[in-house]
């Protein structure tokens, strides 16, 4: 791995934070957690996330995240 290599996963890398938090304001995850803590599969329960990330048939849609609340 060169030196450019590692500066365009640096890059990349930049991209999670952004990429984290978009995810959790599509989920309503700030909301949820407004009433305190809970666990990852406290909140995953909560949104019905399990069943979102069961492999699905390349022709079905994903589902939208307003789908996904309980």
């Amino acid at each position: 791995m060169g030196q450019a290599d590692v500066a365009a996963l640096r890059r990349l890398a930049g991209l999670a934070t952004p990429m984290t938090l978009r995810v959790a304001v599509t989920l309503g995850l700030p909301d949820r957690l407004r009433d305190g803590a809970a666990t990852a599969t406290e909140l995953a329960a909560r949104q019905l996330v399990a069943g979102a990330l069961r492999p699905r048939r390349p022709h079905q849609p994903r589902p939208r995240p307003q789908d996904l609340v309980v």
